[in-house]
């Protein structure tokens, strides 16, 4: 390298040193002494420069080659800067950047999502289900936006929903890998631009009739017993599923009829009074570990999920598109239909945005079928008074004192 090129002026802030075997291929010296190749080619009366990368990752014969290529590209009057970036991918960037996707969404769940997020088990099912089978072994530097738009097309064209959740991820996850240098910046903005399918509202309630039909199945079906019970305590309490299944004895308070959560998704800890129903089914469950409901197949361990079991029940009681965390919404539903109370459901739910309790407020067919009946009889001269559910009257003529009231409360 010294024999190579010439040695640099002393006392200049930024010098060059020009190759003696290739014209035009040099290395510029910064003042903080980092080093540079650098092309400089001449074509039609004037300089053309380019940055090829820093001396320490690059060969120099592969530098000489990509040089005498960029000189014919820029005399046929093609040009030179795509050859330029596939040899920087090439050369450069397994070094310097060399992560796979694999390797880094590794580090990522364990130094970030598990650290930071509550739901960070999403996070990993999603890049588990939908990365890794694609993006596993190439690096993370060479993933770009149209990748991602690719996947995110992809992942919509089934679940529109799901896919949006995923770009969020791929956005987190690529800025965390910035911020730890194992990309560049230019990665920051890898999600902008890319359109968000249309998320739609789901209007699927379970009605009391399949309540009652599930709890059928439950008391027949051969299962685990905590199984059995985790799902009944969360019919009960309106629970979320990784609150239930990770609930340990020394939180729950039998004699005073509650169940105490130190943290919770909304960032705070929590105190949900318990029923006497949902006390018995406590009552009833033998202390195996530290652990409500043991997992039956690893020692010390919680029970893993809940919907396996739920699909099971409601396959069997012939009940279609629903989820398990439509219980949750049941819950809500039948607070606000006896309270009429955003707020009474907000508190017993831990949720924090209103936005998000108002979707506990639409109403089933059933309620929406009497008030049209109601608007019907006015119509033909024999007035009948609306249904005495609070819930309707709120949720058909929005009370904005009120709202706005319950928005500064929450």
């Amino acid at each position: 390298m010294k024999q190579a090129f010439g040695a640099p002026p002393r006392q200049a802030r930024q010098v060059y040193q020009w190759d003696k075997i290739v014209p035009g291929l040099g290395i510029r010296v910064n003042i903080n002494g980092s080093r540079y190749y650098v092309a400089r080619i001449h074509y039609k009366d004037r300089d053309h420069w380019q940055t090829i990368g820093p001396v320490e990752l690059l060969d120099l014969t592969a530098v000489r080659q990509l040089v005498g290529k960029m000189k014919m590209l820029v005399k046929n009057g093609k040009d030179s800067k795509p050859a330029l970036e596939q040899f920087v991918l090439d050369q450069a960037v397994p070094q310097q950047y060399g992560i796979t996707f694999d390797d880094f969404a590794d580090i990522y769940i364990e130094k970030y999502a598990k650290v930071h997020k509550k739901s960070w088990l999403k996070d990993k099912q999603r890049i588990d289900l939908y990365l890794r089978p694609i993006w596993g072994d190439r690096l993370l530097y060479g993933i770009s936006r149209a990748d991602v738009a690719d996947i995110h097309s992809i992942v919509g064209k089934t679940t529109p929903t799901a896919a949006n959740r995923l770009l969020e991820t791929i956005s987190v996850l690529f800025k965390q890998a910035i911020l730890w240098g194992h990309i560049p910046e230019k990665h920051l903005a890898i999600t902008a631009g890319i359109r968000r399918f249309r998320e739609r509202p789901r209007e699927r309630f379970l009605t009391d009739e399949e309540r009652t039909k599930i709890f059928e199945q439950l008391d027949t079906i051969e299962a685990s017993q905590f199984q059995i019970a985790a799902l009944k305590l969360d019919f009960e309490t309106g629970f979320r599923c990784g609150e239930i299944i990770a609930l340990k004895w020394e939180n729950v308070r039998l004699d005073k009829g509650e169940i105490y959560l130190p943290d919770t998704k909304a960032g705070r800890s929590f105190t949900q009074p318990l029923t006497q129903t949902a006390v018995s089914i406590l009552k009833e469950l033998p202390r195996r570990n530290q652990w409500v409901f043991p997992s039956m197949t690893k020692r010390n361990n919680h029970i893993a999920r809940m919907d396996k079991l739920f699909r099971k029940v409601i396959s069997l009681a012939g009940i279609e598109h629903t989820t398990i965390h439509d219980i949750r919404r049941y819950v809500g539903s039948s607070i606000l239909g006896q309270t009429g109370s955003l707020k009474m459901v907000a508190q017993l739910l831990n949720q924090t945005s209103l936005q998000t309790t108002k979707v506990y407020g639409r109403l089933d067919q059933e309620h929406k079928r009497k008030v049209l009946e109601s608007h019907s009889a006015g119509m033909h001269g024999s007035p009948q008074p609306l249904p005495d559910d609070p819930s309707v009257l709120n949720f058909i003529k929005p009370n904005r004192k009120i709202i706005s009231m319950v928005r500064r409360t929450l």
